[in-house]
């Protein structure tokens, strides 16, 4: 009986469906049920709208005309007027059907209609079944309109701000609206949003996008995607779309790159290492050309290995004594800060080791012979020295190590020294042990302590010949300094 009863439904919905009579009954083949438009745009959160019209063709009056629709996932069907009291012979009626979409829901390909009515002098029940297409949205985003980017700036800077200009071609017969242009990216700090405006048919029109970087950052290519709002008109109301555009923009600290292609450091980290050295080493240049010296060869070149294991090293102390963290981001502030402590510090550096190293290794035409063995001490010399002769013809030893083509060197004259009555034979032993050995630095320790017990005297020969600069000195052997 079941397979009877589900043959029969559907040979009705098929019937009603192709505008076949339904029932097979005469008086029905005389009430026709037709939809217009015969299609209905169903787009997710939109209502469409048609005409139902019945049309009674018979000879008798239809009477308790209802409309009711099949049950469809996501679509609501509802009518202007769900029933009739009645529609008279040869009569044509009409109510309006209403079709909405959930937004999240899908679309059926048709809903079918059902028609309920009695005729005739027994109130004979009748059905009449029709189906009406549902068509989906014929205008996706990109037939609506072409959205394309344009920008000319290469990198962004907190300095200078990018612009991004997003052409909008609108390809409808209708005016388009785009709305606010936003954008979203994990860099940006600030993007100044186009308002958007209306563009007519098939027109274009270009929206100005400025771009704002942080502060600080890390140089590098970063997304970010624009989303254009866009809004036309049609026949079941406004439609709203919106349209994505990736993009990728080059992110830099303003200046970064022209100083670091100059000075070919590879990158903003290895910077402050760099710099030190650099005016350590020009510091020490400047302070030989103030004492009358010709500025000398570096002792570290960028080409060398060594030079880049000390600026590296300087790099990593100078990143962790910082008061900021620019290993993960940095910007202009920070480029010229290190710039800045890290000069002024190898300056200072060079200064101050130049000056202790003047000070405590350069002769002075006031230094006592004892004062003067410790200066050759401290340069690592011994009291074995080289003699040269000096204008006038006078000789005289090297207080420092033979010059390159300085201007000028110190010399000074044989430091003589005589024993005093309290002088013993330990005393005369040790100084003979010590000269043997040609040590300045014990050497000059035992003559202070000889000479507080009053047992050696220490004098210039001739006695007043102090140290003493001289321009010009040829060579003439070797000897001792110290004489006994």
């Amino acid at each position: 009986m079941s397979i009877r009863v589900d043959l029969l439904g559907f040979w009705v919905v098929t019937s009603g469906a192709l505008g076949i009579p339904c029932l097979g009954a005469s008086q029905q083949a005389r009430v026709t049920i037709s939809v217009t438009p015969d299609s209905l745009l169903v787009a997710p959160g939109l209502e469409d709208r048609a005409f139902l019209t019945i049309a009674n063709s018979s000879d008798s009056t239809l009477f308790d005309v209802r409309f009711t629709s099949l049950a469809a996932s996501g679509i609501h069907i509802r009518f202007a007027d769900a029933r009739l009291p009645e529609v008279r012979a040869h009569a044509v009626l009409a109510t309006i059907l209403f079709v909405a979409r959930d937004s999240n829901g899908t679309r059926p390909a048709a809903i079918v209609i059902r028609t309920d009515y009695r005729s005739g002098r027994l109130r004979t029940p009748s059905i009449v079944l029709s189906s009406v297409k549902l068509i989906g949205s014929q205008e996706a985003p990109d037939q609506v309109a072409d959205v394309k980017l344009s920008s000319s700036t290469e990198t962004i800077t907190e300095k200078q701000p990018g612009k991004v200009f997003v052409i909008v071609t609108n390809k409808l017969d209708l005016p388009l609206s785009v709305g606010r242009i936003s954008s979203r990216s994990p860099v940006f700090t600030a993007v100044d949003s186009s308002l958007g405006g209306s563009i007519p048919p098939y027109g274009s029109a270009a929206f100005e996008i400025n771009l704002r970087t942080p502060g600080r950052l890390q140089p590098g290519r970063y997304p970010i995607v624009f989303d254009v709002a866009l809004s036309w008109p049609s026949r079941t109301g406004t439609r709203r779309a919106n349209v994505l555009v990736p993009h990728e923009v080059e992110l830099g600290v303003f200046a970064e790159v022209a100083v670091l292609k100059v000075l070919s450091v590879p990158s903003f980290l290895l910077l402050p290492g760099f710099l030190m050295i650099i005016a350590y080493q020009l510091m020490w240049q400047f302070q030989r050309i103030l004492r009358g010296a010709k500025p000398g060869e570096p002792a570290f070149s960028p080409t060398s290995p060594s030079f880049w294991v000390i600026a590296i090293t300087l790099s990593g102390l100078m990143a962790l004594v910082y008061p900021r963290d620019y290993l993960t981001a940095y910007g202009t502030r920070d480029l010229v800060e290190v710039w800045l402590v890290s000069t002024l510090l190898g300056a200072v550096v060079s200064a101050a080791w130049f000056n202790w190293r003047y000070v405590w290794t350069t002769p002075t035409t006031t230094d006592l012979p004892v004062t003067i063995l410790r200066k050759l001490a401290r340069q690592g010399l011994g009291i074995e020295r080289e003699q040269v002769t000096i204008n006038g013809g006078d000789t005289r030893y090297l207080l420092q190590r033979m010059p390159e083509g300085d201007d000028q060197v110190w010399v000074g004259a044989p430091i003589l020294l005589t024993w005093q009555s309290g002088a013993t034979d330990d005393d005369r032993k040790r100084l003979f042990d010590l000269r043997t050995r040609g040590k300045a630095g014990p050497l000059a320790d035992f003559l202070d302590e000889a000479k507080t017990r009053q047992v050696i005297e220490i004098d210039w020969r001739p006695t007043g010949a102090t140290p003493r600069p001289v321009s010009e000195v040829t060579p003439a052997g070797k000897g001792q300094i110290v004489e006994a």
